[in-house]
This record gives structure tokens, sequence and C-alpha cells, in this order.
């Protein structure tokens, strides 16, 4: 296993890649990296120094800057901004579809930002910091992901999408932790931090950071396949809701910190009964709206009032069917501390 690094080596990153064979580690040394790169064989790419020195920012009207078309992949420690795109494209900070399926990808101490025009408009599909096709094996950690947008009134704004295609062509064994999320802006409402697509199962969310700017927060679909947890999370000011719950799977939703939202969880009527306990839901319009045709167990949650849901300072809870609240907690449930910081 080689150690391929540059410019030393190599001039480009790319020129890096095409060097490497399975298993190598193409080390990249600081600067701004005037390219769009394409990862088609099983290595770590890596930053010698970090993301805040290493800069993929490529050249105009290149719309997916990092694309990883192969399994056995480790990216590491860069900061990657600015896609453009032609006509009605879509643009990504990172791609994982290219070339199929793919297993066992790991993004890490990244930082995301400015992709897409935020007046671009028509927009073919959406804009994306993290665009992940079918895949099993997935972990996106210590990323922050912020300035996601365009123009168009008929597209989509999303910090970290994963998606499959059906059921053989799915998203399995997910897991989204420690990622920051900020500044999802379009026109519409199909604008959320992270959203599970269809054809999703295993997926685990936790411990990230969702902020203003956003609409919504945290994302499931009716289409997955299988179950999610989302836990120990904090969701802050999405305008529209801070979780939406949709997907017919189990929904495991503990220890999270969900303020100052529209709604803070609202549960659609595809939804899987979710459990909800030892979460923080104050500050909200709306703290909870089961619009489901199920009873939801929410009980042990604050809702910012020792007297509970629907009380004078607590959040409201509302729906078509009954939620189990009570007992809920006297007081704020206080999160554990990580002791891990982004770089």
């Amino acid at each position: 296993m080689a150690i391929i690094q540059v410019p030393a080596d190599q001039a480009t990153i790319q020129a890096g890649i095409n060097a490497a064979v399975a298993g190598d580690t193409v080390l990249v040394a600081p600067g701004v990296y005037t390219e769009s790169i394409t990862i088609d064989r099983s290595i770590t790419l890596l930053s010698s120094a970090g993301p805040a020195s290493t800069i993929i920012d490529p050249p105009a009207l290149d719309y997916y800057l990092v694309s990883i078309e192969a399994d056995n992949v480790v990216l590491s420690g860069f900061t990657i901004t600015n896609p453009d795109y032609v006509g009605t494209a879509d643009a990504s900070g990172i791609l994982t579809y290219n070339a199929g399926r793919k297993s066992n990808i790991r993004i890490t101490n990244c930082i995301i930002h400015d992709v897409g025009s935020m007046t671009r408009n028509p927009v073919s599909f959406g804009t994306y910091g993290i665009n992940s096709g079918p895949v099993d094996g997935l972990e996106v950690d210590h990323t922050i992901i912020y300035n996601i947008g365009n123009g168009s009134n008929a597209a989509e704004a999303v910090g970290i999408f994963v998606w499959g295609n059906d059921n053989a062509d799915s998203a399995i064994n997910i897991n989204l932790h420690d990622n920051s999320v900020s500044n999802i802006i379009n026109p519409t409402d199909d604008n959320s931090g992270i959203r599970i697509g269809g054809f999703s199962s295993n997926v685990g969310i936790n411990y990230n950071t969702i902020s203003p700017s956003v609409k919504q927060g945290i994302v499931t679909s009716s289409g997955m396949i299988g179950p999610t947890t989302i836990t120990h999370n904090r969701v802050n000011g999405a305008t529209i809701y801070g979780l939406l719950l949709r997907s017919p799977y189990p929904q495991t939703v503990e220890y999270n910190t969900i303020t100052n939202n529209g709604t803070g969880i609202y549960i659609s009527n595809t939804s899987f009964p979710p459990t909800i306990h030892y979460n923080n839901i104050f500050g909200n319009t709306v703290g909870l709206n089961n619009a489901s045709p199920n009873d939801v167990n929410a009980t042990n949650n604050w809702w910012g009032s020792a007297s509970g849901p629907n009380t004078p300072g607590g959040d409201t809870i509302i729906g078509v069917s009954g939620v189990a609240a009570s007992p809920w907690l006297l007081q704020p449930y206080s999160p554990p501390s990580r002791g891990i910081r982004f770089f």
C-alpha cells in the first residue's frame, strides 16, 4: 500500500488518484486545487493539514466536485466549494452514484459550502452538499455543510441526501453523525438539513446539529424499507418542521433537542408510530403534530414546562390520533458531552 503525495509526486489530486491502486493513500498538501475529481478506485484520499487549508474549488461549469465511483473509499480533510452547473443540471458537493451501487464509503472531516447558485432557475432536480445514491455502508461524520441552495421554484435543496432506487438498489447501513448543517436556501418547501429518501434502511442519524436557515431539519421518507434511529441531535430554527417523520418502518427518536421550529415533530399519515422519549421539545410553534392514524408513545419528554405539554410555557400537542405524553420530564434532559471537535 503506497502513499502518493500531491503535489510532490503528482501535480494534481486527480493525477494522484489515477496513479493509485486499491489500498493506496493519496496524501494532499495544503493548497487550492482548481479541479473537480473522480475517485474510481478503493483508496483513501486524505489531506495532510485538514480542510481549512486544503480546498477543492473547481473551474466554472463543473457541477459535481467530488464523484465517488468505487467501493471502500475514505475521503477526509477537504474544503469542497463553489460548483456551478449548465442549464438545468443539478449541483452536488459530493456525489456517490455515477457508477452504480457502492459499499463502504466514509466522508469525514470535511467542509462543504456554497454549492449551487441561490438565484439559479431552473434546476432539474436539486442542489446538495452530499448526494448519496444506492450504497451498503455509508458513514458521514465530523463534516460542516452550509450555503446549499438554488433559486428554482420546482427543485429541492438538501444538506445531506441519501436515497435508493429499489429494493435491490437500496441505501442501507447508513451512519450520519457529528455533522453540522446550516443555511439551506431555496424558494420551495423541499428544503432540508438531512433527508433520507426511499428504499433506505438501517439508518442512524446521531449527534448532528441543524441550524438556520432551513425549512425542514431531519426528514424520513414514506418509501423507506427499514428502521431509522434519530438520537442526540440538535435541531433549531427550522421554519416548517424540526423532524418530519414519514417512514412506514420503526423510528426511534430519543435524546434530541428540538427547539424554535415551526412544528417540532410532525408525524405524517404514512408513518409507523415512532417512539419518542427523553427529548427536549420546547419553544416550537407546535411541539408535536400526530397526523398519522396511530397512537404515538411520547412519554418522558421535556415540553418546556414542569406542568407538561398544552400548559402555559409548554409546547402544544395536536393531531388526529392520540399521543401518550404522561409522564413527562420535570426538567430538561441534559445531553452528555461528546468531547469531540470537528477537526
